[in-house]
């Protein structure tokens, strides 16, 4: 069953910030969105990094094989169809995981409720490719007899198999400071994003879009809530504050 976790709100010294916005006023605005949270950046290189700890084991093979390619050709095909479908898996089981982010706009300020997004056949789907996945590296590993497939891939796969049968998509729950201690507002049109800011202009409350109609009618609410001499800047985010650090 979901459950809801309250998240303390952290200014820039990772102190507890009390007060923080209250959920019982009536809500002003309120919208959905599905998205990747993370940069555009830290995705390709967690893309990278997984496919090139996936094929390390193949590569070695493949160099071992040298001078001696014919004979080894079956092997090396069982291996690359292997490598490639467990880079796949996980890079869309990590670096490509989406999360679901539902916002509530008040007169005294904002709070965001979001999980992992799974389709619900997910839970069945995931498991049996986790599975699938390790019986046909175990079948591998003997019809080669490298040991090679015990190290790195096997090791990655019953890591995700493992999160997948103990898996709970938990409910988040994270409010904002009232609207009077904000300074800064950054607007990233290309990632659909607005984030407030305390004093540090790094570290805010992100606000995602799932377009940009919906981005501008929450900036024109936005500029009647905070004061008048907020500063705004249009600027690319680069930041992933993994939704700990509100400013």
């Amino acid at each position: 069953m979901n459950k809801n976790i309250d998240i303390p709100l952290l200014d820039e010294d990772g102190a507890e910030v009390l007060g923080q916005a209250s959920t019982n006023a009536p809500p002003i605005m309120s919208w959905s969105t599905k998205t990747i949270a993370a940069p555009p950046k830290d995705v390709m290189k967690a893309q990278i990094a997984i496919t090139t700890i996936c094929f390390i084991p193949f590569l070695i093979v493949l160099w071992n094989a040298q001078g001696n390619l014919s004979k080894s050709s079956e092997t090396l095909i069982v291996m690359g169809v292997g490598m490639t479908m467990l880079s796949l898996y996980l890079i869309f089981l990590i670096a490509r995981q989406k999360t679901i982010f539902n916002y509530i706009i008040t007169s005294k300020g904002a709070s965001v409720e979001y999980h992992t997004y799974y389709p619900d056949f997910a839970n069945l789907f995931f498991k049996g490719i986790a599975i699938a996945v390790l019986l046909l590296f175990v079948s591998m590993t003997f019809y080669t007899g490298s040991l090679w497939f015990l190290v790195g891939p096997v090791a990655m796969a019953l890591g995700a198999a493992r999160f997948l049968l103990s898996w709970k998509n938990k409910i988040l729950t994270e409010k904002t400071p009232s609207w009077r201690k904000y300074n800064f507002v950054s607007i990233d049109y290309k990632r659909l994003m607005i984030i407030t800011h305390t004093t540090d202009p790094t570290i805010g409350f992100e606000f995602r879009f799932p377009s940009k109609e919906i981005l501008e009618q929450y900036l024109l609410i936005l500029k009647t809530l905070l004061n008048k001499d907020v500063i705004y800047t249009e600027k690319s985010w680069e930041w992933d504050l993994s939704l700990k650090s509100l400013g």
